[in-house]
């Protein structure tokens, strides 16, 4: 067998593996992310307590009041440079 041969019977087993590399990198990650995520919840039931119903829209307002302060303050601060000029 030349080793040319050689070379196409190792890449076409390497190219056959690939699919099961890939599905066991996905099977990873999903269990990887599984366990991180109940972690996070675990450690957040700890500091903030058990809540019975999400409110996104309170957190989604407060959010947003928080990102408009921080953008106004910005706005000042560019604004007290400018004038120094």
């Amino acid at each position: 067998m030349s080793r040319i041969e050689r070379k196409k019977e190792e890449k076409i087993k390497k190219l056959s593996r690939r699919p099961i590399y890939r599905g066991m990198f996905i099977l990873t990650m999903v269990c990887v992310i599984s366990v991180c995520i109940f972690l996070v919840d675990k450690e957040a039931t700890l500091m903030i307590g058990k809540i019975d119903k999400y409110n996104i829209e309170v957190f989604i307002e407060n959010l947003n009041g928080s990102f408009m302060k921080t953008v106004k303050d910005v706005e000042e601060k560019i604004s007290k440079l400018n004038n120094l000029r």
